[in-house]
């Protein structure tokens, strides 16, 4: 989305709209719900946090991370659910399945690595 698109975007949001954002360097997303939009372009989220007319919110206390409320893409959905499988696979006890799961497993991987 480049720079005139996420202004469009900005301009479009009302309340009860969903929004993103990654308020810490590891790849964490917090969604979150728009609860007002200030004459100013100011946007009041449920969490208790606004951001300027640009999207962009700065904390006071300078204990949060700057961000920049964004929209849910499937982009972000996909990523988000890489990740819980990622977690799951690497917590999955492989003792529990048969040998012909695990080569099935390893044929996967096999594949992967060529």
């Amino acid at each position: 989305m480049d720079k005139e698109e996420y202004a469009d975007w900005l301009k479009s949001l009302k309340s009860g709209d969903k929004v993103c954002y990654r308020p810490y360097r590891d790849k964490t997303v917090v969604f979150d719900e728009v609860v007002k939009i200030t004459p100013s372009g100011m946007i009041r989220l449920k969490s208790g946090k606004s951001t300027n007319n640009e999207g962009y919110y700065r904390s006071r206390n300078n204990w949060d991370r700057p961000f920049s409320v964004k929209p849910i893409t499937q982009d972000i959905l996909d990523e988000i659910r890489m990740l819980e499988v990622i977690g799951m696979l690497k917590d999955f006890d492989y003792s529990t399945l048969s040998k012909e799961q695990l080569e099935g497993i390893m044929e996967i991987i096999e594949g992967v690595e060529e």
